[in-house]
């Protein structure tokens, strides 16, 4: 990839970018199955998308569930977080702590 994403989003400013994400996101769920060594032309179309998704500010962070991680941070924390957005759905859903599991993600909550 190129350069490190500079980007911060809020949870607001990451769900506007999702009508985006989603159509980029659909390419890379259709290719990712093709993708091999042998197949180049799913490599470079792939490399494609996810270059589209990095301009955006974002990255994918598991490419069989598409899922697209936005950086960001909590009010008064300077730890930097990741907003996660998994193909399919409408607006970020969940959040995790940057450099954690996957599995360690936590709920958005909206209703405050």
């Amino acid at each position: 990839m190129s350069k490190p994403l500079k980007k911060i989003f809020t949870v607001k400013s990451a769900n506007k970018t999702i009508p985006l994400i989603s159509c980029i996101a659909k390419d890379i769920e259709r290719v990712w199955p093709t993708v091999t060594d042998e197949n180049e032309k799913s490599i470079n179309l792939l490399l494609e998308y996810l270059e589209e998704i990095h301009e955006l500010g974002a990255e994918v962070i598991d490419y069989s569930n598409v899922t697209i991680a936005f950086p960001s941070y909590l009010k008064g924390n300077s730890r930097p977080l990741q907003l996660l957005w998994f193909i399919g759905e409408n607006r970020v859903t969940k959040w995790k702590w940057l450099n954690s599991d996957i599995s360690k993600m936590s709920n958005i909550n909206y209703d405050y």
